[in-house]
């Protein structure tokens, strides 16, 4: 296992994906909460741990997808797609699922409202040219 709290994420999405079609709003939420324990495993993750990095960051990007958390998708998958180190296999997957969230992004999200996803990720920076 990478951390636990990547561990704790997929706990909580193998809970969620069990309750998708019987218990939609409760899958939602445990998709969310599976999305902040793998943005706070991922800032855990060290920027030379690029492979690792990258998994993470699609995780991180799917579940906020399966959350239905759109409008926070599009904010912290934009935040991702800074990180130099990121693969462009994982570059490829995180700007696919932020073209979903566009697509599918109608309002507000409940996310953005409960807590700032951020402050615990680190991210290695494009050099500006």
């Amino acid at each position: 296992m990478i951390n636990p709290e990547h561990e704790q994420a997929q706990k909580l999405s193998a809970r969620a994906m069990l309750l998708k079609g019987s218990n939609e709003a409760e899958a939602r939420r445990l998709f969310a909460r599976a999305a902040r324990m793998e943005l706070q495993a991922l800032g855990k993750i060290p920027a030379d741990k690029a492979r690792t990095r990258g998994i993470l960051s699609v995780s991180f990007a799917a579940l906020l997808i399966k959350a239905e958390e759109y409008r926070a998708a599009r904010k912290e998958l934009l935040k991702l797609l800074e990180d130099a180190s990121l693969s462009p296999s994982s570059r490829r997957q995180i700007e696919d699922l932020l073209e979903e969230a566009r697509q599918k992004d109608h309002g507000p999200s409940r996310i953005d409202k409960a807590v700032d996803l951020q402050p615990s990720m680190q991210v290695a920076r494009k050099p500006k040219s």
